[in-house]
């Protein structure tokens, strides 16, 4: 069972992943 890990997490780790809205830098931008 894998295990659970937040997506924000996640793309703080390893990248956005396919379908995540990047937020730029220290923006409000999507």
């Amino acid at each position: 069972m894998p295990a659970q890990i937040a997506r924000a997490d996640y793309a703080a780790m390893y990248g956005p992943t396919t379908g995540d809205r990047l937020r730029l830098a220290d923006t409000d931008l999507i």
